[in-house]
Formats: C-alpha cells, sequence, structure tokens
C-alpha cells in the first residue's frame, strides 16, 4: 500500500498515524495543522476540496510510484524525528508548543 486519503479539518488523525507507520506517502487535506508537519511533495500529497489537486495526487500515486515511494521515506523519516504520535491530544500540545512560522 502507498496510499492513505485521510480529509480530516484541522487535526491530525489516527489514520495519517496509520499511514505513516504502514510506510504509506500521506493524502491529507490541505489545512493548517497538515501543513506544519507535511510539505507536499517532499512527505505528501495535499488536497483541496475546491479544484482538481485530488485527482492530480491520484494521478501520481497511480502513475509515478518511484516518486510516491520516495514520499512514502520521507514521510517515516518525519515521523521517526518528530514528536508526531498517535492521539489527537499528545498531537495538539506538540503543534502548540512549536513556533509559528
Amino acid at each position: 500500500a502507498v496510499l492513505s486519503v485521510c480529509p480530516v479539518n484541522d487535526s491530525i488523525h489516527d489514520r495519517t498515524c496509520n499511514a505513516l507507520n504502514a510506510g504509506c506517502v500521506p493524502i491529507l487535506e490541505d489545512n493548517r495543522a497538515h501543513r506544519h508537519l507535511f510539505r507536499h511533495g517532499w512527505n505528501s500529497l495535499l488536497f483541496r476540496y475546491n479544484d482538481e489537486s485530488l485527482a492530480d495526487c491520484l494521478e501520481l500515486v497511480c502513475n509515478d510510484p518511484k516518486a510516491v515511494y520516495s514520499m512514502a521515506q520521507q514521510a517515516k523519516i518525519m515521523r521517526d524525528e518528530s514528536p508526531f504520535r498517535f492521539g489527537a491530544f499528545s498531537n495538539i500540545v506538540a503543534l502548540a508548543a512549536q513556533p509559528q512560522p
């Protein structure tokens, strides 16, 4: 598996953690919570609801497995090196403690 879609508004869902733990590239809603930990095209694919970005993400996943594998590897590195953990409360606390851009 190389894909996990998780459309959750302004939070990090356990399915995102499951994707990271399984070595998948997460496909996530482009929101503040996700942008704090993920970079589109580097360790995730981010989509918006008002355009074709989700279709673009799926097109990439289906047709460029090498790029997707590379993103999944970067996501795993990010998971291993960040305070990102299962459970909404611990992630909210960790995000709140980080400096904002």
